[in-house]
């Protein structure tokens, strides 16, 4: 199926949840998978049946298209691929944000061991009435075509140095298709604090090499001595050699100042 809206021209958004073409899509799909079935690890079981059993990207590519696309993503000239696009891109950003950036995005979601059909049915109904807030307001775009998602390894980066206030705040993200990376900075207050909490958690999370010891003060980890660790009772290994600078990690959560780079979490694990 394909929404009766004309190509080109914004969908109405509902405050409780997608727009509209999103929703309906998300719906159709749902309704698709219940009917013929879900698949793992596959776009379709049979390529060769006009409604094969799918998985999640699969039943997006069957309701937009009417068949099942090879390469969905890339269906660029038919009619649905708009309301193909948007919907995928939807699901991507919120299962991101539901279930982690470990997951891998919606691909990941539906392929993930153990996973079964009414999760993802679970999934898709959730996804209608949730409304992406400013961290995925400057997603890009991969040159080769296909939307990028948040890096697996190292989605979040803040950086900056000990003579500066400012810090650099963003998200890094990996074309799912060719493996191209960008850098988004993060703008809006909210989202920058947000970023900035996440960093912290991801470093503590840091596993060290060595006996066992308190995290930063460590000189032979590798670990140590690239992410910043203090805390109100410790200045790491990074700052106690520069003048004994203390990080702005002193409070948690809301650096001013210090040297720190790499990612965090992107959600719930």
């Amino acid at each position: 199926m394909t929404s009766q809206r004309v190509p080109g021209t914004p969908a109405t958004a509902d405050a409780t949840g997608a727009a509209d073409a999103v929703r309906t899509v998300l719906l159709a799909a749902a309704s698709y998978l219940s009917e013929h079935g879900w698949n793992q690890d596959e776009l379709y079981a049979h390529t060769h049946s006009a409604s094969p059993a799918a998985c999640t990207v699969g039943a997006l590519s069957m309701v937009c298209y009417g068949y099942p696309a090879e390469v969905p993503a890339f269906n660029v000239t038919h009619p649905g691929f708009q309301d193909f696009d948007a919907a995928l891109f939807h699901l991507d950003c919120y299962v991101t944000e539901t279930f982690g950036y470990r997951v891998g995005g919606v691909l990941g979601f539906n392929d993930t061991p153990g996973r079964t059909a009414a999760d993802v049915l679970a999934m898709l109904r959730d996804a209608t009435s949730w409304v992406p807030g400013p961290a995925w307001a400057n997603v890009p775009r991969c040159d080769c075509g296909d939307r990028m998602l948040l890096d697996t390894e190292e989605p979040y980066c803040v950086t900056g140095d000990e003579w500066h206030n400012d810090l650099y705040v963003g998200r890094f993200f990996t074309c799912r298709t060719c493996g191209q990376d960008e850098f988004v900075g993060a703008t809006d207050p909210d989202d920058r604090a947000t970023v900035l909490a996440a960093f912290r958690e991801w470093v503590l999370q840091r596993p060290h090499e060595g006996d066992p010891h308190v995290a930063g003060t460590c000189d032979d980890c590798d670990v140590c001595g690239r992410y910043c660790f203090c805390t109100a009772d410790v200045t790491c290994v990074l700052h106690s050699e520069s003048d004994d600078t203390c990080s702005a990690w002193f409070t948690p959560g809301q650096p001013s100042s210090g040297t720190a780079a790499g990612a965090a979490l992107g959600g719930a694990e």
